[in-house]
Formats: structure tokens, sequence, C-alpha cells
């Protein structure tokens, strides 16, 4: 601002306006010409009036523009809003849609007439249209947003706006695991937000009664596949405050010999709070892993967005159960209840046995072709079981063993699968035919194998041969675990197997049976619901085992429910 000048002339002090402290407010521009105009010096006033008024005129018309341009601005702003909404309110129901879709799909065979297939149709036409409609709305948003920015550059009401439709965007790529999505909306968001759009989140880590010890581990891409590199030591436990970029993550958290993987999927500016109970490690057995209580992106099929839930903590068998684990109940059965027994044999698509009772022993049947070396059978996993057998041996081994297990169900299963992230398969969102058992990962005929063998088909927990290798029956997640009846008949595997294309070894993937159904394709591998008590008190007497009483071996109803 201009200092205060005395005229000689005159006498009188002269104190420029812009030095003054205004009731009101006052253009910058204006007041710099009223500056001006009562300089002291005449050199540096307006040479004529007409020059003032001419000043003056201009910063006028500025001031109308921009008020103007502010209104439509603002108006624009308002538009954008709610088509904002209305973008929003069709992406959330857009799975609705699908999902009605896919229901009549699987409903419809594909020989019925027209009548029966005009809903299908519909469906599928109003799905369509939803999301052409879904696009163009989404595209006036931005260019509403944007047509504010050029009128006022700046806005933060237009910034923050696509900001916010970015951000929702760059989440739904990274759950449908679209690169080129993840990609574009990254770029925009960057260019949109600056370096806000990656801002970091804070972590705080707890284990319960006990201190473990933690290692933060990021997935990276290499060879195709997402591989867990040690980014830093976090410290023991409890931990707080811990700053962390967005990214998929694995925490290693150690206690003594009990190791847990904890996988992570950081978004930007998460507040997240990681709880486990490292206790749970007193309660594994050998064959088991934890996958601890947390949210997991369940889902993706057929364009079907993924779903975060919340899943509570379990134990499930690293490996599926193998011929060699089934046949000790199978001989127990025979021995005790021969009726029964013959409907827990393993058979073929075609009802064949794989393995026949000599009154003394079990011999593998002539359908069981994959090899001549007897050890070997026995270690192979263990097929063609219906949904009742597979319950039975759970009972058997509950008894056995004093832990209560049980299939598990659909979301624990995919949870174990493929961690927290969304990946396709358990080694990331690329298929490579030598990374699990499918049925062109041999130049041979197809043929089961024990687990295992494909080092590359494990999940981020630990658990083998769930992209191939053998399918596994689940139970429904509406469902009591426990209870099979010919309400619910009707039952899912999940999981790909030795025979099965490319397609079926997705995570999202699943298959219809009937409980009573066999197939050479279906095994089982069990889960157990932790109970907070030590392993010790959970094993049973071994008076107990060599009891001579017959093994409850559950309820098998005498004719196929209804389907």
């Amino acid at each position: 601002a201009a200092a205060a000048a005395l005229n000689p002339s005159t006498g009188y002090v002269y104190r420029p306006l812009r030095t003054r402290v205004m009731p009101w407010a006052v253009d910058e521009a204006l007041d710099e010409i009223c500056a001006i105009a009562l300089d002291p010096s005449p050199d540096g006033r307006f040479a004529t009036a007409g020059a003032l008024a001419h000043a003056v005129e201009q910063v006028l018309e500025g001031t109308q523009e921009r008020e103007r341009r502010q209104r439509r601005a603002d108006d624009l702003i308002a538009t954008a809003e709610l088509l904002h909404g209305s973008y929003d309110d069709l992406m959330a129901e857009r799975p609705q849609h699908i999902e009605r879709y896919l229901t009549l799909r699987d409903q419809v065979a594909p020989w019925e007439g027209e009548e029966r297939k005009q809903p299908l149709w519909d469906a599928e036409e109003q799905t369509a249209v939803m999301g052409a409609l879904a696009v163009r709305t989404m595209q006036e948003v931005i260019s509403t947003y944007e047509q504010a920015l050029d009128e006022v550059p700046g806005l933060e009401a237009a910034r923050s706006g696509l900001e916010r439709l970015y951000t929702s965007e760059l989440r739904r790529a990274e759950d449908r695991r679209d690169s080129f999505g993840r990609a574009y909306f990254d770029e925009k968001l960057r260019h949109s937000a600056g370096d806000q759009s990656r801002s970091r989140a804070r972590l705080e880590i707890t284990t319960g009664e006990v201190e473990a010890d933690v290692m933060l581990l990021r997935f990276v891409e290499e060879k195709r596949r997402l591989v867990a590199r040690q980014d830093r030591w976090l410290g023991r436990t409890p931990l707080a405050d811990v700053s962390i970029d967005p990214g998929s993550y694995l925490l290693r958290l150690r206690r003594s010999s009990f190791e847990v993987n904890y996988p992570l999927l950081v978004r930007p500016g998460d507040d997240l709070e990681v709880q486990i109970d490292m206790l749970v490690g007193t309660e594994l057995a050998d064959d088991e892993v934890l996958i601890p209580a947390g949210p997991s992106l369940i889902g993706g099929d057929d364009d079907l967005p993924p779903r975060e839930i919340t899943i509570p903590a379990f134990l499930l068998m690293r490996e599926p159960v193998t011929f060699e684990q089934y046949l000790p109940f199978l001989l127990e059965a025979y021995r005790s209840q021969p009726a029964l027994a013959e409907g827990y044999l393993p058979l073929s698509d075609e009802g064949n046995p794989y393995w026949t009772w000599t009154g003394q022993r079990f011999r593998p049947g002539k359908i069981l072709r994959w090899g001549d070396d007897p050890q070997r059978l026995l270690k192979l996993p263990v097929v063609g079981i219906d949904a009742w057998a597979a319950r039975a041996f759970a009972t058997w081994r509950t008894r056995r063993t004093g832990r209560i297990y049980r299939l598990p169900n659909e979301h624990e299963w995919e949870k174990a699968a493929r961690g927290v992230d969304g990946r396709r398969y358990p080694w990331g969102d690329t298929f490579d035919a030598s990374f699990c058992k499918m049925r062109e990962s041999r130049a041979l005929v197809p043929s089961p194998e024990p687990p295992g063998a494909f080092e590359t088909d494990v999940s981020v927990y630990g658990v083998r041969d769930m992209a191939g290798g053998i399918a596994d029956w689940v139970m429904p997640v509406r469902n009591d675990a426990t209870t099979l009846d010919d309400e619910l008949s009707r039952l899912v595997s999940r999981g790909g197997a030795f025979s099965d294309p490319p397609h079926d070894c997705r995570l999202s993937s699943r298959r219809l049976y009937l409980a009573l159904d066999h197939s050479s394709r279906l095994g089982l591998r069990l889960a157990r619901t932790p109970t907070g008590r030590a392993l010790a008190s959970q094993i049973a007497p071994r008076s107990n085992r060599n009891s001579s009483e017959p093994p409850s071996l559950g309820v098998r109803p005498t004719e196929r429910p209804p389907s």
C-alpha cells in the first residue's frame, strides 16, 4: 500500500484508500484505481478524467462478468450434484439387475420356448439399458463439473466433486481387478486432486492378551503372480498410528512358533484397526491354518461387482482330505454299520466304486486307473463322495479328535482362497495352466495328483489347491453349516479340479449339485470355529478313541430329496 504523503502546496496529508480498514468489501482493482487517482504526484495520477472513467468502467464490467460466471458455476454445480446422486443410485441398483438376470438365466433351459424366455430377455435388456444409462450419466457428471471449472477455475465444489467421483470409480476398478480402469481413474484422480488423492492410511494392530512381532510385506507382481515382498519391520504389538501407503499388504505376525498371515487392503485415507487373537494358535491342529476375522471382497461373477463382507475367524484344513485319511472312516463304518457304509463309498460319475471292500480291506476299483502304486493312490485327494458322506466324515473326525469339524460355507471358502483384495486366483489376477492342477496342466490325460503338487496354487493364508486339484463341497451361507435337509438339498462346489477348463479355476466360479450327487472332480476339506480354549482341552481322552462303541455317522435319507 502507498504511504501517506504531505502536499506542500496545500498542507493536506493524503492517505490512499487501500490502507484504510473498510466496513465493506472493496474490489482490489477499484481500490488500485482510487489509489492512483489520489496519488500526491500529478505524474502518478490519471492524465485525464476520461482516463479515470475508462478505468472504472473496465473494473465494473469485469466485476459483473465474474459475478455472472460465479452464478453460472453455482448453477452447474447444483446440476452436477443432482446428476452425481442419480449416478450413485444407478450404480447401487446395478448389482440387483445383474443378479436378477443371472437368476433367471439359471432357471431357464436353453431349449425352452419364447414364453419361458421372455422374462429372461427382458431382464437382459433392462440390465444393458441401465448399464448404458449409468455410463451416459457419469459422462454428464464429469462434463458438468468441468464446465463449472471453465467458468471459475479452481472452484472447490467442482474439484471436490470430481475427486469423489474418480475415487469411487478407482475403487470399483480395483474391486473388479480392472488394470486399465485402475490406471485411468488413478491418473484422473491425481490430476483432479493432486497429492491428496494418495493420502496415507493409519493402522492400529492389537493381539489380545499376548504380544506378537509384526512384519509388513507388500504384494508386487512378479512373473504374472502377486508376491509378498518385505516392506518393513513394524515392531511388537500393540502398535498404534502406523502410517501406510494405499495398496495390498500382508501382515505377518509371530508369537513363539505360531505365525499368522493377515492380508490387508489399504485404500487412501483409511483408518484401520486390526485385532487378532494370537491365543487361537493353541487350538490349531498340524494340518490347519487360521483365517483371521475381518473384511474380504467376495464374488465378482459375470460383471456382478464383488461385495465387502466381514467374516468371523475360522480354522481350515491346509489341504483337501485324501483317501488315506478317508478310508479309516470308511473301514470303521463297514465294521459297525455296513448298510450305511455302502452310501459313503467314493463313486465315479457313472456310479462305479473307486475302492471296493473285500471284507478285510479296501482294494482299488477297476475304474481307479490313476497309477499302479497303492501308496500313491492313498495320497490322492478323495473324490466321488456326496455331501452326506462329507458330513458323516466330519462327524466321525469330530468324535475321534474332540474338535468340532464341519464343511466350510461359501464365504469362508472364498476368503481362505483369495484373501481380502479380490484377486481372481490364489496367486494373483493372471491365469496360467502351470500354476494349478487343471486339464491343461500336463501333457498326459488329466488325472488327480497328491495335494500340494503345484506350489503356486497356494493362498495368502497358506491354504493349498483352491484353484485346481479337486473342488470342495461347501455349505450355503444362509444355512447352519452342520445341517443338511430336503429344503436345502442343492449345495455348491467351489474351486477348480484336475479335469476343469480355465474358467472353473477362478475363485468366484461355482457349480450347483444335489447333496446326493457324486463327481470325480469333487471332494472336501473341513473347517472349524475357534473355541477360545487351549488345544489340550479340545482333544478327547485317548481311551475314547479306541472305544468299541459304534461311531455316530449321522442320518442319511433313504431316497433322493426333491430337486
